[in-house]
């Protein structure tokens, strides 16, 4: 009898990506940068392709979003090397 499949969302498959060091200083480097909506989140990636960015799509009605927001405020302090961007996406849906 052949062994049964585990339910798993793991993969076999890792991929390790090298971040460019920010040259920031002062108080951004450790803020998330909150994007408006008439700042374009791929103009923003395009001029900083070479370093790491992590994107938070919140709206202001969602209870999960303001759940995370204190922790995903926090991540800048831990990890400088990386842009932490907020897009309100009510704002940029269409």
């Amino acid at each position: 009898m052949p062994a049964p499949k585990e339910n798993t969302t793991e993969t076999t498959k890792t991929f390790k990506v090298t971040c460019d060091k920010r040259n920031v200083t002062g108080v951004d480097l450790f803020s998330v940068q909150v994007l408006n909506a008439s700042q374009d989140l791929m103009e923003f990636l395009s001029v900083n392709s070479s370093e790491c960015s992590v994107v938070l799509f919140f709206t202001s009605w969602c209870q999960f979003s303001a759940s995370l927001a204190p922790h995903f405020n926090a991540l800048p302090r831990v990890f400088p090397i990386m842009h932490f961007l907020a897009l309100d996406a009510s704002q940029h849906s269409r």
